[in-house]
Parts: C-alpha cells; structure tokens; sequence
C-alpha cells in the first residue's frame, strides 16, 4: 500500500486533524491531493461518494525526497513489526493519538491502484482498535492458503478501507 487516506464526514472533523499532525514535526495531511494525479484517484473519488465524506485527506510523512506517497509510514510499520529495537512507528503515535480527538466517525483506507470496479477489503473498528489491526507484518496483506501443497500466496491488490467510530463504553 502506498497511500493513506483520511476521509472525514464535516469541517470540524478536518480542523481537529489539522491540529492533531501539527503536533507532529514528520507529518503532513494533504487535502489538495488532486494535482499528483495517483493511480487511485476514481476509487477515492467513489469512496468520497458512497460514505457522503466532506473530502478526503492523504498522509505522508512531511519532508520526503521520495515520490507523494504514504509508504515511508507504512515502511515504518513493516520494520517495527520485524524489528522490535526500531523506534514506534508515526503512524502507531498517530492513531493513538486520533483517540483523544473525540471525533465520532472516520475514514481511514490504504490502497495503491484504485477504480470504480475495484473490490476493497472494509472492515469496521473503534479508535481504540486501529493501533492493534496495523501491528502485523501481514496488515496489508490477505493470506490464502493452498491446501494440496501447504503453501501460503499473500495478496495486497485490494484497497483496505477502516470504517473507524467512536467505541462506546457500556
């Protein structure tokens, strides 16, 4: 996956993110994404649609020498998970620190290539869960199994999409 999106559902959402990445010197959210022409704009664009999102925002980690994109975040992931000397990740800070917002409901969705006709993986998950779903070294990833010769083939073609709210204490 080489982008991350933040879908969010009203401006009061948007400016409570705004200031949550300010308070992160390696981050930047970029709402004016549409000049980078990425290979997953109509996916993004239905997604905007069909979950009635005020806009859509990517993440990536501010300074970069690389093309826009949201993969030295998620790289971070990968190395933490392998290696667990490695600094926490951005990304985990981040999403820990998204709880404290008191933001209702979001959008969160990783995906490289993304059309109208693509399938997605959405899943459905609290604030407090979003830290514990990316710490895998396979989060991107869906594993199949063939049973004749006991082989594993994993797949990242489909987008992951997170339909994030608020977790509700009983």
């Amino acid at each position: 996956m080489d982008i991350i999106f933040i879908g969010v559902y009203n401006s009061k959402q948007k400016d409570k993110l705004d200031h949550l990445v300010s308070n992160f010197n390696s981050l930047e959210l970029v709402w004016d994404f549409q000049n980078y022409k990425l290979e997953s704009e109509e996916g993004i664009s239905l997604l905007e649609e069909k979950f009635n999102l005020e806009t859509i925002g990517i993440l990536i980690k501010k300074d970069e020498k690389k093309p826009f994109s949201s993969y030295p975040l998620i790289s971070e992931i990968t190395d933490f998970v392998i290696n667990q000397e490695v600094e926490k990740p951005i990304l985990m800070n981040f999403f820990e620190a998204l709880k404290s917002l008191n933001i209702d409901k979001l959008i969160i969705a990783f995906a490289n290539e993304w059309d109208r006709e693509s399938l997605i993986r959405l899943e459905n998950t609290h604030f407090n869960e979003i830290t514990n779903r990316i710490n895998n070294l396979y989060v991107w990833c869906d594993c199949y199994v063939n049973l004749e010769n006991n082989s594993e083939i994993r797949i990242d073609y489909y987008p992951l999409v997170l339909d994030v709210k608020e977790t509700r204490s009983l």
